[in-house]
């Protein structure tokens, strides 16, 4: 089980137990998380079938992906910053049969859409 508090990301075990984490003190550099408060598991379409994480940051304002072992692949979306009067992602909604990954932003922001497959290889 994966679940995400507000600084880490953690995967437990069924009996409870920590086996991974990510994310440390809060903060925008990456090794950092800063508000994930939304996560989606998806598999990939490559050979191998990898599961995936992909978290949407409040506080960073970003939807970064990871892959099973909680290592940082890419940054999938970033929105800016408060500063920039942008709604930060609050949820997360990846279609797995095409690929899309949708973003609803807060305080009624609308809904980006974005192509997973192609922002990650």
């Amino acid at each position: 089980m994966i679940i995400s508090v507000s600084v880490c990301t953690l995967q437990l075990s069924a009996d409870g137990a920590m086996l991974r984490w990510f994310g440390s003190k809060p903060g925008d550099k990456v090794g950092q998380l800063n508000g994930p408060g939304y996560l989606a598991l998806v598999t990939d379409d490559s050979p191998h079938s990898r599961q995936l994480l992909v978290v949407a940051e409040y506080r960073n304002s970003r939807v970064t992906l990871y892959d099973a072992q909680l290592r940082l692949l890419r940054l999938l979306v970033d929105l800016g910053n408060a500063a920039d009067d942008v709604q930060p992602p609050r949820r997360i909604c990846v279609v797995q049969e095409t690929g899309l990954l949708l973003v609803g932003l807060a305080g009624g922001g609308g809904v980006e859409v974005h192509n997973l497959l192609a922002s990650h290889q």
